[in-house]
């Protein structure tokens, strides 16, 4: 029996590298059928056959990363990596140990940040796909990945630090569309929170961004009103030229999405501020 479930693996690595993370059904679909080989063909079938298949093809995608010379070639490599790493870690890893898995996680946001092991910061799809994945394969694992990020926030390299705003922004994306509460949103804004107040004004600055992002996906009050408090503080505090550029940049971009009340109480008397400054 393992053996012919063994021939299915090399078609549904195939067809993983085929598919666009960004059509997230289609996806969820094949990852779907990767977690039913894993869970229905048992755990020895898991461990010994399709793990190990998972491991020697990133490896090799590595590896041809790593020596390619080509920059369309590989590009072309590290898509397929990047969808093959989804793969192997909402449709294997999470299955067979999810301690395992969010270290695997965990390990893949320093590698992403530091610019290590052939990925750099451009390949933040990697970790949102992953991320987006794991919320809509099962809900349960939403609290698991705030703990990562709460954990993620005191990290003790700056450029982690730096990386987290922006997979609260991406979290917070896929949890609105599936909570009515407000819960989850609000431990985000509080891990946001206390990044704003971080001493390295680089892991302050990326803040920015994801609170504007935030406040276009709630209509919450309670959540706007400390949005509004964060961004005030941090405007308040922004010196160079650079911050505030940033700030209208981040209000331009969120106005056409923006609550109302929130854009004329808020963004365009801070506008004008900055404008007039």
């Amino acid at each position: 029996i393992n053996a012919e479930y063994g021939k299915l693996i090399p078609s549904l690595l195939t067809l993983s590298t085929k598919i666009d993370p960004s059509n997230v059904d289609l996806f969820l679909l094949v990852t779907k059928i990767v977690s039913d080989l894993s869970t229905k063909a048992g755990r020895v079938f898991a461990c010994e056959i399709l793990k190990p298949t998972f491991l020697e093809c990133l490896s090799s995608q590595r590896t041809t990363i790593q020596f390619t010379t080509d920059l369309v070639t590989k590009e072309q490599h590290v898509q397929t990596r990047i969808r093959l790493t989804a793969l192997y870690l909402c449709g294997v890893l999470i299955h067979l140990d999810k301690t395992e898995a969010f270290n695997y996680l965990k390990q893949l946001v320093e590698y992403v940040a530091q610019e290590e092991d052939q990925w750099n910061k451009k390949h933040y799809t990697v970790l949102s796909t992953c991320m987006t994945m794991m919320i809509h394969t099962s809900t349960v694992y939403i609290r698991d990945m705030l703990n990562l990020l709460e954990e993620l926030k005191s990290h003790t390299q700056q450029r982690v630090r730096v990386l987290v705003p922006r997979m609260v922004s991406t979290m917070a994306s896929e949890v609105s569309v599936i909570e009515s509460d407000g819960e989850i949103l609000e431990a985000l804004l509080a891990i946001l929170t206390k990044l704003s107040t971080d001493v390295q004004k680089a892991v302050k600055n990326s803040t920015i961004s994801a609170f504007g992002e935030i406040a276009t996906i709630t209509a919450s009050p309670q959540i706007l009103e400390k949005i509004k408090n964060q961004m005030s503080f941090l405007l308040a505090n922004a010196q160079r030229k650079s911050q505030k550029e940033l700030f209208v940049r981040v209000f331009t971009n969120i106005i056409p999405n923006i609550k109302v009340s929130f854009r004329d109480t808020f963004i365009i008397p801070e506008l004008y501020k900055i404008t007039q400054g």
